[in-house]
């Protein structure tokens, strides 16, 4: 997939493709594309891990997360500012959105399909939702987390 940075600012962290099926969450991270400029984000997905206990008698397993988007999340939030507490926040509150949830059902996911998430540069959020205080803070950050979901073939966006 293509990916455009169409904005003045480089964007923080890292950029996270998410691919969800029925069977599995992948993830793959790679560093943003400059300002002004595109970056192919391909399919280079670590290999799925498989259960050495499953049994083989059974459909294929539906497995856990596979990639270090988890960790790459919470370095980009450390990296921008926030708190350790404000990460463990973040996480608890969109890991199942993002990543689907082994269950004892099997894997329940939220959507099947692409998304990529990134966290809006400082710059362009300060412009988008500026925030004023009187009196001012000793110290302010804050952070937007951009969730894109890409619809599979056929389906409409």
């Amino acid at each position: 997939m293509l990916v455009t940075n169409e904005g003045d600012e480089p964007v923080p962290g890292l950029l996270v493709r998410i691919e969800t099926t029925e069977l599995e969450t992948r993830t793959l991270t790679v560093r943003p594309p400059a300002p002004h400029a595109k970056l192919i984000v391909g399919r280079d997905f670590p290999p799925a891990e498989v259960d050495p206990a499953a049994d083989p008698d059974r459909l294929p397993r539906p497995r856990t997360v596979t990639g270090p988007a988890r960790e790459d999340i919470r370095l980009t939030m450390r990296g921008i500012g926030l708190a350790d507490t404000e990460v463990k926040a973040f996480m608890k509150a969109w890991d199942e959105t993002l990543f689907g949830s082994p269950s004892s059902g099997g894997f329940r996911l939220v959507k099947t399909g692409t998304t990529f998430l990134y966290f809006l540069p400082e710059a362009t959020l300060e412009r988008a939702a500026k925030v004023t205080f009187d009196p001012a803070p000793r110290s302010f950050k804050r952070a937007f987390a951009v969730w894109t979901h890409l619809a599979p073939s056929g389906e409409a966006h």
